[in-house]
């Protein structure tokens, strides 16, 4: 494993102060949060925020990045798509539309673009997020008028095809970023609890994390074990722009590398 930190920050978003509770963000951002400890990250662990807290805990670990870090970011509770950009949404949220959403939300295509630009080693960005979004009412079709001013279902794609920045004079390495989805781009998914309090991808992710050391192949095992258990119902959605394999801890660490 290259020089640098392994740096995660893990948020877990439950009660939300409308209709919209969750009953499984929070178990699974602990799940995840111990099954990153012991591959040694230093881990940012959150629960219930507010947009405001949202935003700047967001700022605060990407001044901590640096150039060679491994960089782990997860989130879970409520997402929405906006103009194809995805924000992530505060426990404070009410009902959102395209004038007043941006206080209550964090931009999580913003906040991918600003690790980026911070040129860490590896970037590992997951959203388990997809669940039915009851803060904006979306396009319907079926009857014949846009009530969504830009918002739609489920998430949009986030996707960088070839690894990226690379400076002029080529002293900056590549950066390899990998993105993982809770369904498929545009889907949505009930926040079903199917595994002892947490959530189908959120179990499985851990199940994962505890058992080996490389994210790629953790990701297509998630993605294989969720489509099974929601008999194709719900299809993670995952994105690499490399084509190695991507590992999470060195073998002295005690973990399977495959």
């Amino acid at each position: 494993m290259a020089l640098g930190q392994r740096r995660a920050l893990v948020i877990g978003n439950d009660e939300y102060h409308t209709q919209s509770r969750l009953r499984n963000a929070v178990n699974d951002a602990h799940g995840v949060t111990q099954a990153l400890r012991a591959l040694n990250f230093h881990v940012k662990y959150e629960t219930d925020l507010n947009g405001g807290v949202l935003e700047n805990n967001a700022g605060q670990f990407v001044s901590n990045v640096h150039q060679g870090d491994t960089v782990f970011f997860y989130f879970s509770g409520h997402g929405l798509q906006y103009e194809n950009r995805n924000y992530l949404v505060g426990v404070n949220a009410g009902q959102l539309t395209s004038a007043n959403f941006r206080p209550y939300c964090l931009g999580a295509t913003r906040l991918l673009e600003n690790l980026v630009a911070k040129h860490p080693r590896t970037i590992i960005f997951i959203l388990d997020c997809c669940r039915n979004n009851p803060f904006v009412r979306y396009n319907d079709a079926m009857n014949g008028h846009d009530r969504s001013s830009g918002f739609k279902h489920g998430l949009a794609k986030m996707e960088f095809d070839a690894p990226t920045h690379k400076s002029v004079n080529q002293r900056r390495p590549a950066i390899r970023i990998i993105i993982g989805f809770a369904c498929a781009s545009g889907a949505t998914s009930r926040d079903r609890s199917l595994h002892d309090g947490r959530g189908m991808y959120g179990y499985h992710l851990v199940a994962q994390l505890t058992r080996r050391t490389n994210i790629t192949k953790i990701l297509k095992q998630v993605r294989t074990a969720v489509i099974r258990d929601s008999q194709s119902t719900q299809i993670p959605y995952v994105h690499d722009n490399g084509h190695e394999p991507e590992h999470l801890s060195d073998a002295s660490d005690g973990f399977e590398s495959n």
